[in-house]
């Protein structure tokens, strides 16, 4: 059985710019500039709101499967936005010690 419409929001914090360019999703913060490309997913991505602070996804005709893909890409944009807000520095795991 499909499904008409089916959306899901993504809530943009203030100090972050979502720029869409197709399908191509540019994420940008105070710790960098993230970019990932949705072309292998028949969505609509689009970004609501007069100062853009919201970014919706939409898939018409799906079934069940097809509209997971709704919630993996929220959770993907989520997931670039912590990293160009809270993105910390690498961990080292071998501390190297030189004496003389």
């Amino acid at each position: 059985m499909t499904t008409i419409p089916s959306n899901q929001t993504v809530d943009i914090p203030e100090n972050v710019d979502v720029t869409l360019k197709g399908h191509t999703v540019i994420v940008k913060g105070p710790r960098g500039i993230l970019r990932r490309d949705f072309n292998h997913i028949n969505v609509e991505l689009s970004l609501l709101g007069k100062k853009k602070k919201r970014l919706r996804v939409d898939k018409w005709w799906g079934n069940r499967k097809e509209l997971a893909t709704i919630r993996t890409i929220c959770s993907h944009i989520q997931n670039m936005i912590k990293g160009v807000t809270l993105a910390k520095a690498p961990w080292r795991c071998f501390q190297i010690v030189c004496t003389h």
